[in-house]
């Protein structure tokens, strides 16, 4: 047997190690990819001899992701998706109804605001 000082820090260590071997890898944000791929393009503009390949290298991105930003092509946040089925203006509208209806203490159900969707 050990003494309660031995214990507790050999169940402290324990706990740390098992602790460092099990814990979720940490991701980092994709606020620091974005400034990274902000930095690596204009890393490309300002020295036109550095290669895709090399800056990706560099600053830690995806070449892919370079070579598409390069090309003007948008980030995937920033584009509508293609499933879409009502513009802008069209949900505004229903939006807008759908409060005034409320303002009235008229209750809507599912039902009766998918066919003013429709």
């Amino acid at each position: 047997m050990c003494n309660i000082s031995e214990c507790a820090i050999s169940d402290a260590t324990r706990h740390l190690s098992f602790q460092h071997h099990f814990s979720s890898p940490s991701k980092i944000p994709s606020t620091a990819n974005e400034s990274r791929v902000i930095l690596a393009l204009q890393a490309l503009e300002d020295n036109k001899s550095l290669s895709v390949l090399a800056v990706a290298k560099i600053y830690n991105v995806n070449r892919m992701t370079l070579t598409r930003r390069r090309a003007g092509k948008p980030i995937r946040c920033d584009t509508t998706p293609k499933s879409r089925r009502l513009t802008d203006s069209e949900e505004n509208a229903i939006v807008q109804y759908i409060v005034e209806l409320v303002i009235r203490s008229f209750p809507l159900r599912l039902c009766s605001v998918e066919d003013i969707a429709n």
